[in-house]
Formats: structure tokens, sequence, C-alpha cells
């Protein structure tokens, strides 16, 4: 039970005051619902009682508010009665509507901070993503613990209104229902011992899934091999498949650990009744009458409410193993970016002084670099050298481990340049990622039209031209399927540039561009970022451009350590 309530505890902190003041709303109109379910127990019983002849009462002593009438009194009431329980639908209706409305909000609300806090967060390595999990904690484990919601509002209105109940039969009969609760009470003992094995299932559709990702994400990434090898595709679909049924199984034995208690509980309630009106034949006790009907009325509200109570515990404790995979994610959790420290707008210079930079095989050492806005940058080296480390670290993803950092000659701590320096900056990844939406759109990525930067910008990428390949209004599907890899390239150079910001990276931004059409290009590019006093960063294995940029820095490994040459390549 502690446990349980330190679980809670850390589902509750993940929210705002608002949320969980939206949740009390939720709760209050689902009770709400249930004190109408109660009223409309408190109609029908007398009433039932009343017809079938063993009360001793009138309707007028019992309903005194239906007197005087010209139609019977007992059409009135049970059209009444009728009337009441269609309005008890509709409160009810809404109450579940809200209730469906708020879980799958908050749902939304857990998905999308999942991917905010991975964008945000300045701590994670881009290098150290684990894709898969990401996946998961967004699209499955987000509505896991969302679900927390449901099962828990559920669990409170259904015990509030079994509690009503139960102590309004037991005011009316004491003896009967002290020997029901005998008979009941095997299956709260029952369901105690079965929740231990709702957390066991919930731990083990968590694992599942994880798997099931892994091996999905295995296939996409291999998709030409497993189309290619027989051997290869049954492989990995074995384990796809073992996953899969892993992730079944445990969604059966949750659905097995919530029927048991029911359908025993359902066996002692009917079985019972059935034994009851057995022992009133036989011993012709008439006074029993009015208690079964009561009895079997208000079970029929009673029993399911403890049946759902044992399954929204159940759920309730399934539901908790997204718990950690959630709260990992929390943005709240982390120091996800703080306000930019540095000072000047108009950058001119940035030098790094004995830098150290390491990740887990490989470490970057620099005596002395600057960086000059108005002149470009050819970084090469073989292939791990750690170009793309040293680009991570300008781009402010991963931190130094020693060394000295100056900008305009202010100096700054390595968090600082960190969390500041991506306002400035604008990168071409080697993997082009599209929308699927017009070319224009796609340079403009969410910016304002500017429609002489947009025509400088397409120019310099060879977009619009007569002979281009590549117009503005094209639609572009199924995420640039429907494009060469050269005009996936354009469109990002194009993005890029759009931007307009102080400095700009590229990593390998030309590589499927043919010899003529890179190095006009790359040539256009540098030219341009020149005339604007920006500074331009490119990684490239192309010796057909080295002569195109002012500076070349050329990474040399040895063993597990780089050293990072300057080289002028105007002299």
């Amino acid at each position: 039970m502690f446990i349980l309530l330190a679980q809670l505890e850390k589902f509750w902190r993940y929210f705002d005051q608002n949320t969980k003041r939206f949740f009390y709303l939720v709760l209050f109109f689902t009770i709400i619902g249930s004190i109408f379910e109660l009223i409309g127990i408190g109609l029908l019983v007398p009433y039932a009682s009343l017809l079938s002849g063993v009360n001793n009462h009138s309707f007028e002593d019992i309903y005194p508010f239906f007197s005087g009438y010209s139609i019977h009194p007992e059409v009135a009431i049970g059209i009444s009665i009728f009337i009441f329980f269609l309005f008890r639908s509709i409160v009810l209706f809404s109450s579940t509507q809200l209730l469906v409305s708020f879980y799958n909000k908050q749902a939304k609300v857990v998905m999308m901070d999942v991917v905010k806090f991975v964008i945000k967060n300045n701590s994670i390595n881009p290098n150290n993503l684990n894709y898969e999990d990401i996946r998961k904690a967004s699209v499955i484990e987000s509505r896991e613990f969302a679900s927390i919601f449901d099962a828990l509002i559920s669990l409170i209105n259904e015990f509030l209104l079994m509690a009503f109940l139960i102590i309004a039969l037991f005011y009316l009969y004491p003896n009967e229902i002290l020997t029901i609760s005998f008979l009941v009470l095997p299956i709260f003992i029952l369901t105690k011992y079965l929740s231990r094995y709702s957390k066991l299932f919930g731990e083990q559709r968590e694992s599942a899934t994880s798997q099931y990702f892994d091996q999905l994400d295995s296939i996409i990434k291999n998709i030409r091999l497993t189309r290619l090898s027989k051997s290869f595709s049954k492989l990995i679909l074995d384990k796809l498949d073992i996953s899969a049924s892993n992730l079944a199984k445990a969604n059966i034995s949750l659905g097995m650990v919530n029927n048991v208690p029911r359908y025993l509980l359902d066996f002692i309630v009917y079985g019972g009744i059935t034994l009851a009106l057995v022992y009133i034949y036989l011993y012709d006790d008439k006074n029993r009458i009015e208690f079964i009907i009561t009895f079997v009325i208000v079970s029929l509200r009673i029993f399911p409410s403890i049946t759902r109570i044992i399954s929204g515990l159940n759920n309730l404790i399934f539901h908790m193993a997204a718990i950690p995979s959630i709260e990992k994610y929390d943005p709240k959790k982390e120091d996800i970016g703080t306000a930019n420290k540095i000072h000047s707008e108009f950058l001119s210079r940035i030098d790094f002084m004995n830098l150290q930079i390491k990740n887990s095989s490989l470490e970057i050492n620099l005596d002395k670099i600057s960086l000059e806005f108005g002149s470009s940058y050819l970084i090469k080296g073989e292939s791990g050298s750690g170009k793309s480390t040293f680009v991570d670290f300008i781009m402010g993803f991963i931190l130094a481990s020693k060394g000295n950092i100056s900008i305009n000659d202010q100096s700054y701590n390595f968090a600082d340049f960190q969390n500041s320096i991506k306002k400035y900056i604008s990168y071409v990844p080697q993997d082009t990622f599209l929308f699927n939406d017009s070319v224009q759109n796609n340079v403009l990525a969410g910016s304002e039209m500017n429609q002489e930067r947009y025509d400088i910008c397409s120019k310099i990428a060879r977009i619009d031209g007569p002979s281009s390949g590549l117009k503005s209004e094209y639609v572009i599907n199924n995420y640039g399927t429907n494009l060469s890899i050269g005009q996936r390239q354009r469109i990002s150079i194009a993005r890029a540039l759009y931007a307009n910001l102080p400095i700009l990276i590229l990593d390998e931004p030309s590589s499927a561009l043919d010899y003529k059409l890179e190095r006009e290009i790359i040539s256009d590019l540098l030219v341009h970022r020149k005339h604007q006093n920006m500074l331009t960063i490119v990684i490239s294995h192309s010796k057909l451009i080295d002569k195109l940029f002012d500076f070349s820095m050329i990474i040399e490994r040895k063993n597990n350590k780089s050293k990072i040459i300057l080289v002028d390549e105007s002299e």
C-alpha cells in the first residue's frame, strides 16, 4: 500500500495546478452522477416493494407528494421514476464524456512533454538518444500514464457509491448484510493476493513493448536486407513475434486477474439469492421477500461497483508501470535551458583555448582556434576522427571537459555557452527532414515569408531555375521520398540560408550533387554569407571544394586522441 501511495505521489507531482483543479472538477461531476444513481435506487426500491405487495405501507405514505392527482399514484410515480432515470442517464453520459475528454487531453499533454523534453534538454547528447525508448514513451507509455487518471476517478467514484449503498442496507437489514459481508470478504482477500500479479504483468507489458519497438526499428532500418535475405527476414520476424506474444500475454493475464473476482462474486451473489428463495419457499418466511427484492435491485449496482473497484485497483497497479518511463522525460525534473547569456547581438569572433572534448571513445584537443565572423571554415578528417563531435560541441550539444571559451573577447563558462549559442545557429544535417508540404513551405519552415530573402536563398540552392528540376510550388509526399537525395539537400540548404542566422553549419550538405552543381552552390553560398559578415562551417570529404574556403580545420586522429590544426587556405 505504501509503495502504491509513493507511486501515486510521483504521478500527482507530474501535473500542474490547472490540471489538478480540472481533475477535481471531473471527480465532482462523476460523484454527482453517482448521487443521481443513489437517488434512483432510493426511488425504485420502495416502488418495487409496494407493487409486489410485501410492503404494508401505501403509496401515499411513501410518496406523499403524489397524492391528490387524478391519475393513479402508481402510474404517476412510475412515470416520474422513468423520467428521472432518463435525466440520470444524461448526467452520467455527460460526466463520462468529461472524463474521456480529460483523459485523452492529458495523454496528449504527456506525449508532447516527452518530445519537448528531448528537444530542449541541453544535458542530453544527441548521439546518446534512445529513439525506440522515446517513441515508446511518447506513443504507448503516455496513454498508460494518463490511464491512471481514469482508474483513480473510477476507484474513488465506485468506492463512494458502494459505501453509501452498504451503509443504507446495513441500516435497514443489519443481520442479513453481516452474513453477506462474510461471504464477500474472501473476494477482497483474493483481490489483495492478485494485485501483486497486476504489478508484475504491468512490468512485463512495459518490457515487451520496449522489445517490440526495438525489433520493429531494426526492420525499418534494415528494410533492404530484410527484403533480400530470407534467413535474416525470418530471424527478425521471429524476434518480433516473441515480443508481440509477450505483450499479448501480459494483457491477457491482466484480463484474467480482473475477471476471476468478478465471476466469483457473481456466483456468490446470485447463488446466494437462489438459496435464499429456496429457504423462503421451504420455511414460508414471507418477511424475507422484501429484503430479497431490495437486495436484488441494489445488487444490480453495488456488485458491479465491487468488481469495478477490483478491476480499477488492478488497472491502477498495471498502468503504474508506465510511471518510470514517463518520469525520466518530465520537463519539470531537469533544467532544460537557461536564459540567453550572450550579451552581444553582433558577433565578431569566437575563441576556443586549451580545449578538450571527450566522448566514450575519443578525446579531441586543440590549443587555440579563433572562428572569425565573415569567414568560412572547412572541417576535414578521416571517418571517426571527431568532426561531428567537434561540431556538436560548437552547437552546444555536448560540453568540453576543460578549456576556455570567449565570444567578442568576453569569457563564458561551458553551460552558458551551451544554453546560449543555439539561437545563433542554423544547421544542415546529413539526413534531410522534409514536411509533406510545398517546397516553398519546407524552405520557410514556419517562418514568415520575406520574398526578397526567399528569392536569394532559392537562387543559391538552384530552386525555381530554368533547369533546376525543383519548383517552389511542387508538393512533397511521403516526407521527400518522391525527390532525389540531391533535391532534398538543396531544399535543406535553402532552408538553412533562409533562417539568416550568424552561424551556419553544414554536414556533408552536397554529397549527392554532381561536381559542377556542388561547386556552384557552395561557392555562391560562401560569397553570400561573407557579404553578410556571417560565420560558415562545413564538414565535407569532397576535395573539389577545398579552395573555396578561407580556412581548413584538419582533424588528425592517433589512437583514441585527435588534434585540430587550423590552416589558412589563402596562404
